[in-house]
C-alpha cells in the first residue's frame, strides 16, 4: 500500500508541475499597436505608437512629420527665490515668494515662484531647456541681448501668442543651445535680434517660417524654410519678389 501510495503521490506532484504558471503577464509601458500622445521641442503636439514588445515607442510625429520628443513629465526646477545678476534684463527685479509659475505674464519678480520677472514674464536663467519646466514644458532656453542674457523663454507660432508679454514682445525664431539642429519660436523683447526661424527649420506654410514678419525674406518650401518669396511683403526695403504662378522666386 506504501508503494502505491508514493507513486500515486510521485504522479500527482508530476502533473502539478506540467501545469502552466499562474504568474501575471509582465508589465509594460503601454499596448502595442496603441497610439500615445507626445509633445515635440518646441511645442507641438503629436503621437507615438507602442511598438510589439509594450516597452518602447516609435518617434514622436506631428504633423509636419518626426520630431524631437521632449518628457511630458519632469521635476519643476526654480530659482529658490533669488534674482540673477545677469545684465539686460528688461524687468527684473528683486523678491520671490509669489506664485506664479514660469511664462506668466508680470512686472515684479515678487509676483513669480522663480523669483525672476524679465521680459515681461516670470523666468530664471538656465543651462538648457529641463531647467524651464514647470509642470509641462512650455518653453526653452534661451539668448537674448545679442547672447547677454540666457534665460527660460515661453513658445510661440505667430505674433498674437506674445502680445500678453506686452508691445516689446514679439515671436521670433531660435536655435536650441544643445542642439542648432532643432529650432523652434519663443516670445521675447528681441530687439534688433528679432527674425523669423532659421532656414531649414521644418514647416508646413509660409508663416511657420515668417513668423508673421514681413520682409524676411523666409518662405516654406518642400517642407522646409528656405530664403526665397512667393509675394512682395515677403521681401525686405525696395526688393522686388522674381515670383510668378506660385512657384518660389528670390527677392532682388
Amino acid at each position: 500500500m506504501l508503494h502505491r501510495w508514493l507513486a500515486g503521490s510521485i504522479l500527482l506532484f508530476s502533473a502539478w508541475l506540467a501545469l502552466p504558471s499562474c504568474k501575471g503577464a509582465p508589465d509594460t509601458l503601454c499596448t502595442p499597436g496603441e497610439n500615445i500622445f507626445c509633445k515635440c521641442r518646441g511645442g507641438a503636439e503629436g503621437t507615438k505608437t507602442c511598438q510589439p514588445d509594450g516597452n518602447s515607442f516609435d518617434a514622436c510625429v506631428s504633423d509636419v512629420g518626426t520630431c524631437n520628443e521632449v518628457p511630458t513629465t519632469t521635476t519643476s526646477v526654480t530659482s529658490g527665490g533669488t534674482t540673477s545678476n545677469t545684465t539686460g534684463a528688461t524687468s527684473s527685479s528683486t523678491g520671490g515668494g509669489g506664485t506664479n509659475p514660469l511664462f506668466t505674464a508680470c512686472t515684479s519678480g515678487s509676483e513669480c515662484k522663480s523669483g525672476d520677472c524679465r521680459n515681461h514674464y516670470c523666468t530664471l536663467d538656465c543651462g538648457n531647456y529641463l531647467d524651464c519646466v514647470d509642470g509641462n514644458i512650455t518653453g526653452d532656453c534661451v539668448r537674448f541681448a545679442a547672447g547677454t542674457i540666457q534665460i527660460c523663454a515661453p513658445y510661440c507660432g505667430k505674433q498674437s501668442d506674445c502680445t500678453q508679454y506686452g508691445t516689446m514682445s514679439a515671436c521670433g525664431g531660435a536655435k536650441a543651445l544643445d542642439n542648432p539642429t532643432i529650432t523652434f519660436a519663443v516670445c521675447g523683447d528681441w530687439g534688433t535680434d528679432l527674425g523669423p526661424m532659421p532656414i531649414g527649420s521644418t514647416c508646413s506654410t509660409d508663416p511657420d517660417c515668417n513668423l508673421g514678419l514681413t520682409g524676411t525674406e523666409t518662405v516654406c518650401i518642400f517642407q522646409q524654410c528656405e530664403k526665397g518669396c512667393f509675394m512682395q511683403s515677403d521681401c525686405s526695403g525696395n526688393k522686388v519678389c522674381s515670383s510668378g504662378n506660385g512657384t518660389p522666386g528670390t527677392c532682388n
